[in-house]
């Protein structure tokens, strides 16, 4: 079935079914962007089943109450459902980050220790003034998911089969209803290439543990830099493993010989 036919016929079910819809379901579809955004920090997928204007009124209340996201609405032509692209702005992420505590290190001038970020402190962090390097892609994503979750509901509301009521989170009962279908963050292919020229050619030569970090955060970086020591460390039992099977085979060569000479 044609796509545009698709969500022709979908939009006048939803119309039918929900009049108040009518009026923001324009044929054109003017909120929807099918032109994909360079900045996307993550994307919420929805479930192929959720109503557009479930859709619509999930990126109005984000507009509404998050002003620091972006909100971008896309048709994810090979998962048949729509997506919701999101990404923040630097002040955003900045108090963002002071919500959360995160730790960033501070001028060499000022320690050059890693300390709680504060924004009454701003200042003594290295390259603050730099919005593209400050935040590393897992802390911009995290800082995101935890915007997201602030989210609230200002009266109770009835979407799809959800009820949400006063107060409570909106994106953890959407996921847990199955409205979205997942959140997921974006890799930023710019930070990615350069990454797996250093990292997949590394056969005997030491892991980039900093680059890592600062692509995929602290959690699995200390998994990779686990692995590594890991990996060495089984190299010695595993030289003396075949040193010992090839003394048995040169042994069993022997015994065989002399017993039948």
């Amino acid at each position: 079935m044609d796509v545009n036919k698709a969500f022709s016929e979908a939009s006048q079910l939803i119309q039918r079914k929900l009049p108040h819809a009518a009026q923001v379901l324009k044929p054109k579809k003017k909120w929807m962007q099918t032109i994909p955004e360079k900045n996307c920090d993550v994307v919420m997928v929805m479930a192929p089943s959720t109503q557009e204007s479930t859709v619509l009124w999930l990126k109005n209340i984000i507009e509404a109450q998050l002003p620091q996201l972006t909100v971008t609405v896309k048709n994810i032509s090979s998962a048949k459902s729509f997506g919701i692209y999101l990404h923040a702005s630097f002040d955003g992420l900045l108090r963002g980050a002071e919500e959360m505590r995160v730790v960033k290190r501070t001028k060499p001038e000022h320690g050059g220790s890693l300390k709680e970020f504060s924004l009454s402190e701003i200042q003594v962090f290295q390259a603050v003034d730099d919005e593209e390097a400050f935040f590393s892609t897992q802390e911009r994503q995290s800082i995101v998911l935890h915007i997201l979750n602030s989210l609230r509901a200002k009266q109770e509301e009835r979407i799809e089969k959800a009820k949400i009521r006063a107060g409570r989170a909106i994106i953890p009962k959407l996921l847990s209803k199955g409205i979205i279908h997942a959140l997921l963050p974006l890799h930023e292919r710019t930070n990615l290439k350069p990454l797996k020229s250093k990292w997949v050619p590394t056969v005997f030569q030491q892991q980039p543990i900093d680059e890592i970090q600062k692509y995929f955060g602290s959690r699995i970086a200390f998994y990779f830099a686990w692995l590594g020591h890991y990996t060495t460390a089984l190299l010695i039992p595993a030289l003396i493993g075949i040193i010992f099977w090839v003394c048995l085979i040169y042994l069993c060569g022997v015994i065989a010989y002399f017993s039948h000479n």
